[in-house]
């Protein structure tokens, strides 16, 4: 049965209920250095209830802090330096790649336009070992935000191929991973503030 006041808190505490410990005095109240004691022992889990949140005011665990951990800052960090390179790679052997489309009659052409799909590859093993990395409130929060940005880029596509029909002018393909980069962009934005 779980206490509703000050008095119950401490006969439990004082009875034994906390596991044994006698943390207090019968005079100790808020603000004393028996409180003190009666507040870690309900942070230990030992004793909860409603009155935890009202007689301290607030959380009552570092657990419930929006910090990174060491976990989640190496996660990012070794999300950020493989991404990064592999960005940086792209950037470099698109440079590099995009002169090969004048030469029309080289049988390397091809190859040589597909080269900058190896450093994506490798920036899709950075998302995916990101996302392993994640807790389970971080997984579900990034999975409806990468579903939205899908069904963004999914409608997006419909869209330009009816346009295509409609319009002398035709629409760049690229469109289509900018709305759903943009979805995915809007989604989790607004997921991480619900």
């Amino acid at each position: 049965m779980l206490a509703h006041s000050w008095d119950e808190v401490r006969d439990r505490v004082l009875d034994g209920v906390s596991g044994g410990h006698r943390v207090c005095g019968a005079g100790a109240g808020p603000g004393t250095q028996g409180w003190n004691s009666v507040q870690h022992t309900l942070c230990q889990g030992r004793l909860t209830s409603s009155c935890v949140i009202r007689h301290t005011g607030g959380m009552t665990s570092e657990l419930d802090s929006t910090k990174l951990g060491p976990s989640e800052r190496r996660n990012l960090r070794r999300y950020f330096w493989g991404f990064g390179i592999s960005m940086l790679a792209y950037l470099v052997v698109l440079f590099v790649a995009m002169p090969a489309q004048e030469a029309a009659e080289s049988p390397w052409r091809i190859l040589i336009l597909l080269a900058p799909i190896v450093p994506v590859g490798f920036a899709f093993a950075a998302v995916l070992q990101f996302i392993r990395g994640l807790d389970e409130y971080q997984t579900r929060t990034l999975t409806t935000a990468l579903s939205w940005g899908f069904a963004v880029a999914m409608l997006t596509a419909v869209v330009v191929g009816f346009l295509d029909f409609v319009l002398t002018v035709p629409l760049p393909s690229w469109i289509i991973f900018v709305a759903g980069m943009m979805g995915w962009v809007v989604a989790a934005v607004a997921t991480a503030r619900r």
